[in-house]
């Protein structure tokens, strides 16, 4: 059974253990990940993912399987109804990243406040030489709408690198 826990501070207190967080980082690390994940090169250490997850305009929701933490997605650089969406599932849990995906996505793009739907799109930039990730996000109801040149900065190659741009439409 699937669910997602947010991290967002309520009175004063995080949902979810600083620790867990950097947690999140060393598994990444762990599966060899960051440099796919986190391919511009700003996020090298656990405490860096930390900062950048406490951020006030960062939004994660660690993904569960149960009991079992499987990975994880954050949205940032949001702006009106759409956002930038960031997805990490760790290499154990890749059979059912899919599945995982789509139901993360869905309870996401279902939020509302006061101002009906909190999202009405989700935008991915995935980097072109991802290929498994950016099937990942077409399996998940992602529309590939093609490759922008030179649009990311790849901080371990020092170039710039061209990237597939993905969106998510909120479903009716």
């Amino acid at each position: 059974m699937f669910s997602v826990m947010p991290y967002v501070e309520i009175d004063g207190i995080r949902t979810i253990k600083d620790s867990e967080i950097k947690n999140l980082f060393v598994r990444t690390q762990q599966d060899g990940l960051v440099e796919t994940v986190f391919y511009d090169g700003f996020i090298r250490t656990a405490d860096d993912f930390l900062l950048l997850m406490k951020h006030n305009f960062t939004f994660l929701w660690v993904l569960k399987d149960c009991e079992q933490t499987v990975g994880y997605m954050w949205l940032d650089r949001v702006e009106g109804k759409a956002a930038r969406q960031h997805y990490c599932t760790f290499k154990e849990y890749w059979g059912k990243a899919v599945e995982i995906g789509k139901f993360v996505l869905d309870k996401v793009m279902a939020l509302q406040n006061d101002d009906g739907f909190v999202f009405e799109v989700l935008i991915g930039i995935v980097p072109e030489w991802n290929k498994k990730a950016v099937d990942f996000s077409v399996k998940c109801g992602g529309v590939n709408a093609g490759v922008i040149p030179n649009v990311i900065w790849n901080g371990y190659t020092k170039q710039t690198e061209n990237a597939v741009l993905i969106h998510y439409t909120r479903r009716a």
